[in-house]
């Protein structure tokens, strides 16, 4: 259970604020049915959840937690999709999004950042689910540890380089 000004990823939808949490069925349809409200942390809208969706909901990382995660990152071991196609590649990156846990994630965003410079270098590029699964994943990642870390979501990627450029060992 959420309380109001908690701080939550909203399945693959982003950062969420609760404004309010027990109320009623707002479509007046089901009595029984209780709702969370949202504000967005990147946009001026509000959105009703059910208390008990199916959509996965966890609480932000602490900035303890976010810098902790921020430090492991080289040594997080998240496969990229090795089968071809764009369907299976598709349904890999989605499903990674979904389950909503960080550390793959940025494992994974990190390994096609690295895999992007090098096939740039190359003369090639990746593929487009590739780069659409990067940019999602980003900015994901950036709204999140905005709010954990306290820093605009323009200077995350910043923020990250500097901590592994501190820390180069860990």
């Amino acid at each position: 259970m959420f309380h109001v000004n908690d701080w939550v990823v909203y399945g693959t939808s982003g950062v969420y604020c609760v404004v309010d949490t027990d109320l009623p069925d707002p479509t007046g349809s089901d009595s029984e049915r209780r709702y969370y409200e949202l504000q967005s942390a990147k946009q001026k809208c509000r959105t009703y959840v059910p208390m008990d969706s199916a959509v996965r909901m966890r609480p932000i990382l602490s900035k303890e937690e976010a810098e902790d995660l921020i430090r492991r990152i080289p040594e997080l071991d998240t496969p990229l999709c090795a089968e071809h196609g764009k369907n299976a590649a598709e349904k890999y990156y989605r499903d990674l999004l979904q389950h909503g846990d960080c550390a793959a994630i940025i494992g994974a965003v990190h390994k096609l950042s690295e895999r992007r410079r090098s096939l740039i270098q190359s003369g090639r590029h990746m593929s487009f689910t590739e780069e659409k699964f990067l940019r999602r994943g980003r900015e994901l990642l950036d709204s999140e540890f905005s709010i954990s870390l306290g820093i605009p979501p323009e200077k995350v990627a910043s923020f990250i380089r500097q901590t592994l450029t501190k820390h180069p060992n860990c």
